[in-house]
């Protein structure tokens, strides 16, 4: 027994605390109050991936054309410091955003270079899906026994819409890489985050699990199970639409997509200002851009809100920031990470890779373009879910050219 032990620890009990770390730091992303934690799972696995030369795993995937894209974006925002109206600001924004991209990539690319850690990984973002249910439930809860008319509230519960559409994908992998009463559980999960989704009241999270439902239904192999999981989906929204107060549902589906407000609050002001500075933009942070709206806000009478909102799109965040040189290279890292991803899940050697490529490509187009069109999103997130379309990516083109060009 000790023998084992002292084996498990040698060869496993570093990757898995390692792979734990970055599961861990992925959900705390969207939790309040918990940073320290957060930070804590980000040490954890950048120190163990600095520990018997783990860090090299990431060379590779440097020269991927979506890493390279990432990487520039990156650099032109911290380029944004040269002429942002607050330089402060904009390093400080830049640093604490994109330093844990740079912290994460060794311990990513490591994670990702065997199955068991990548296994790992998809179940923990799975189970951090099951974390956020359990939490928003309990928030209901609280409400009902405290004080019943906070349920009223539709801005209590929006923020969940965030953690939710990223993880659950994740749900829908277990499933499909399951069998049996396993299986069964991952469903009721997805049919979980599926019915919070449509509580939360926000539209665009209810199109990002609209695009969910189309990337899953395209790609999953076996169509009839694909089907099933759309049906649910469509089954549950028609419940919500009857069943959940008319605020929540029936009033936002009735008011469209608030056109009007988006056109003179949000979107329309930000790409007024990004007219004013095309080339360059202001610099980047939100705090910039609220600084420069409330500043021009009591003057310009067209607009509908007087205080900053923020742009509610991470493309205009980017335009506003960095100019339409950082909008046209943000679109075109969108666009390319599609065609990776879905060129990852049709191609992928195994049914396993195929379905990890598959739920990260769900969640980066679900969370990124197009809540991200939408909404105002996090960047945290986003290099969790890069990484493994690159992997996925390299690990197609690889063995491809191994099938053209046979070693003798």
């Amino acid at each position: 027994m000790k023998q084992f032990l002292c084996k498990y620890s040698r060869a496993q009990l570093g990757d898995r605390l390692l792979v734990m770390g970055l599961c861990l730091y992925a959900l705390c992303l969207f939790l309040p109050h918990v940073t320290a934690l957060e930070r804590t799972g980000l040490a954890v696995a950048v120190l163990i991936s600095f520990f018997g030369g783990r860090w090299r795993a990431c060379l590779g995937g440097l020269r991927h054309p979506l890493m390279g894209m990432t990487l520039g974006l990156i650099a032109w925002f911290a380029l944004s410091c040269l002429w942002s109206v607050e330089a402060t600001l904009t390093r400080e924004a830049v640093v604490n955003i994109f330093k844990d991209y740079l912290l994460l990539l060794p311990p990513l690319f490591y994670m990702l270079a065997d199955r068991e850690r990548r296994r790992l990984f998809c179940l923990g973002l799975a189970w951090a899906g099951a974390v956020v249910v359990l939490l928003n439930a309990a928030q209901y809860l609280r409400e009902y026994w405290t004080d019943p008319g906070l349920l009223d509230n539709i801005k209590l519960h929006r923020g969940w819409g965030h953690p939710l559409v990223l993880f659950i994908p994740f749900a829908l992998l277990q499933a499909r890489l399951s069998r049996g009463t396993v299986a069964g559980g991952w469903y009721l999960l997805f049919v979980a985050e599926t019915l919070m989704i449509f509580a939360t009241g926000a539209r665009g999270a209810w199109l990002a699990l609209f695009a969910i439902m189309i990337l899953w239904l395209g790609h999953d192999c076996q169509r009839r199970r694909a089907a099933g999981i759309v049906v649910i989906g469509l089954l549950i929204a028609i419940a919500s639409y009857f069943l959940l107060p008319d605020f929540l549902v029936k009033d936002r589906l009735a008011s469209g997509f608030s056109t009007s407000l988006r056109t003179t609050g949000t979107w329309g002001p930000a790409l007024q200002m990004l007219e004013e500075r095309p080339l360059l933009g202001f610099g980047f942070g939100k705090e910039i851009f609220d600084r420069e709206f409330n500043r021009r806000a009591p003057t310009e009478e067209s607009w509908s809100f007087k205080r900053s909102k923020g742009p509610h799109s991470i493309y205009l965040e980017a335009g506003f920031s960095a100019g339409y040189p950082a909008l046209i290279l943000l679109s075109l890292l969108f666009a390319v990470a599609l065609f990776y991803g879905m060129e990852a899940a049709r191609r992928g050697a195994t049914e396993e890779e195929r379905g990890m490529a598959l739920a990260c490509l769900a969640a980066f187009a679900g969370f990124y373009v197009t809540r991200g069109a939408f909404e105002s999103v996090q960047w945290a997130p986003m290099i969790l879910l890069l990484a493994p379309l690159v992997h996925f990516s390299l690990q197609v083109r690889g063995s491809e050219s191994a099938r053209a060009f046979p070693q003798a």
